[in-house]
C-alpha cells in the first residue's frame, strides 16, 4: 500500500510577522547540514541560513536571503536569529 504523501507545516509569529515554515524532508536536512561544514567539519552559517530561508520559509515571500536581514533588509538581526532557532525546531521536530 503505497503511503499517503503529507506535507509538514507550521507557522511562527515573531515580533509580529507570520513566518510560514514547510519541511523539505529529512534527507533534505540531513545533505544539507553535510553541505554546509567546511573540510574542517565546521558549519558555515552564512550558508546554513540561506538554504533554510529559501527552502523552509514559504511565507512572507519576500524572504529569500540573509540580506533581507538587518540594515537595509526589511527585517531586523534579532528577528533573523529567532527565525532560525524557530526553523530548527520544526526541521527537528
Amino acid at each position: 500500500m503505497a503511503k499517503e504523501s503529507s506535507v509538514k507545516q507550521a507557522t511562527e509569529t515573531i515580533d509580529g510577522v507570520d513566518f510560514k515554515f514547510q519541511h523539505p524532508g529529512a534527507r533534505w536536512y540531513l545533505e544539507l547540514t553535510d553541505r554546509c561544514k567546511n573540510r574542517f567539519g565546521v558549519m558555515q552559517q552564512a550558508k546554513y541560513t540561506d538554504e533554510v530561508l529559501k527552502n523552509v520559509v514559504v511565507e512572507p515571500a519576500d524572504i529569500n536571503s540573509i540580506d533581507d536581514f538587518g540594515p537595509g533588509g526589511n527585517y531586523g538581526m534579532k528577528t533573523l536569529n529567532q527565525l532560525v532557532e524557530k526553523i530548527e525546531s520544526f526541521l527537528n521536530s
